[in-house]
């Protein structure tokens, strides 16, 4: 996967933890040493952004939605490619997807690569996931990657039993290959059996698709939300948000329920729990459908698929530069430096929107990168961190370091930083 970031964002529920700059996997770590001070941080300035920004070109995307569980899908598959190929999406976000869905789909709709992890923390589709498919030769997938509807979203429980566990989201960000636009989609599954969880677990959805839109991306956001149109949990995406429904700001748009169980054919009635979402100032939507599965005497899926069609206007191009991320708030403590390892707490930056994770790095004198790690910083706003742990191996006994501190957004780019000197004791 190509990626210079955990990421994610979201304004979510928070993992305390660290990984290295090129392992995905976070760890936890927990510190018992006895605090050693507060150290004195020095800001440091990033480079200056050019005056002469380039501007993207507008693209036509289509983007679908579609739950695909049923057991029997070797039986069904074959009427879901059709209605899938017909439709011709750009990209497709993907929910409950199984074990046996995935011969059918690398063989009838070999124009596509993916994106994603299972429930299980694994890339591959033989198990459940909430995965995004691609026009593969139509785009670059620039970054992607995958979280867990949970307080603790870069973990899996590996155990399909543990539903709100199980619910996960993934993001994708394309770029067109021959016109250079892009766009986001954010995918997701959201919990079912319990109304509070769902409620807990939408912003976390919302608040990825405001990263994006926040740096100038245009971004959609699908899924099996089991959340009714007009509802509580329907209202915390839409509302004093920048982000619509598809349908409502659609020039050409339809009434029609996304979720009609099985059985004999009757047109779907109610309202609909599958959406398509964007950032509305970003993209004009020229269509919004829902296309019923019923097909070849059968319904294919228990769900309709959902799919907008847009524009997405010509913008900045934010990917490229340098984003202005204060470090208004970053205080920076020694809790243990020993010759080897140097355990640092850190404060948050008061930038909440932007920043989703934080780059410390140690240089030696020379200016050598020794180690360093991505903090991710996930939170709903009442359950923010004030404080983040990052551990620095590798180091050496009785050398001088500068520790650099960098907020960073989704896309990996970073502005200012904040850094300290540190020097390791002599080994016993």
């Amino acid at each position: 996967m190509t990626k210079r970031i955990l990421s994610i964002f979201l304004c979510l529920l928070m993992l305390i933890g660290f990984i290295s700059c090129d392992d995905k996997a976070p760890l936890t770590q927990t510190v018992t040493a006895t605090p050693i001070g507060r150290v004195d941080l020095t800001v440091n300035s990033a480079p200056e952004t050019s005056a002469d920004i380039a501007t993207l070109p507008s693209g036509k995307v289509k983007v679908m939605s579609i739950n695909v569980y049923l057991n029997d899908s070797l039986r069904h598959a074959p009427g879901m490619i059709k209605l899938i190929s017909e439709a011709d999406p750009d990209t497709i976000g993907v929910q409950e997807f199984m074990d046996g869905w995935n011969a059918s789909f690398e063989t009838g709709l070999s124009d596509y690569a993916f994106v994603g992890y299972n429930m299980n923390g694994l890339q591959n589709k033989y198990c459940e996931g909430n995965y995004i498919f691609y026009k593969k030769d139509k785009y670059v997938c620039l970054e992607w990657d995958t979280f867990w509807l949970t307080d603790d979203p870069y973990h899996s429980s590996g155990n399909p039993e543990v539903d709100n566990k199980r619910r996960n989201c993934t993001w994708a960000l394309f770029e067109d290959i021959e016109t250079g636009f892009r766009f986001a989609h954010v995918n997701c599954h959201l919990e079912s059996a319990s109304d509070e969880v769902n409620i807990r677990q939408m912003p976390m959805v919302r608040d990825m698709m405001l990263r994006f839109a926040a740096l100038g991306i245009p971004v959609f956001g699908t899924g099996d939300f089991n959340a009714r149109e007009g509802g509580d949990t329907y209202a915390i995406m839409v509302t004093d948000t920048g982000i619509a429904d598809t349908k409502f700001i659609a020039e050409d748009t339809m009434n029609k329920g996304s979720h009609h169980g099985l059985g004999e054919y009757k047109e779907s009635t109610g309202l609909p729990i599958d959406f398509c979402f964007t950032a509305e100032d970003l993209v004009d939507v020229s269509k919004y459908e829902i296309i019923e599965t019923w097909i070849d005497g059968m319904f294919v899926s228990d769900h309709n698929i959902v799919m907008s069609t847009s524009t997405v206007k010509p913008l900045s191009d934010q990917y490229s530069l340098v984003p202005e991320l204060s470090t208004d708030g970053i205080t920076a403590e020694l809790v243990s430096n020993r010759p080897y390892v140097a355990d640092v707490r850190f404060t948050q930056a008061n930038d909440v929107l932007h920043v989703t994770a934080y780059r410390v790095w140690a240089e030696d004198a020379d200016g050598n990168e020794i180690v360093c790690r991505e903090v991710p910083s996930f939170c709903i706003d009442k359950n923010r961190p004030s404080e983040l742990m990052c551990t620095l191996t590798g180091l050496s006994p009785a050398t001088d370091y500068t520790v650099y501190i960098a907020p960073m957004t989704i896309i990996g780019t970073y502005g200012n930083t904040v850094s300290f000197e540190l020097t390791t004791p002599e080994a016993e």
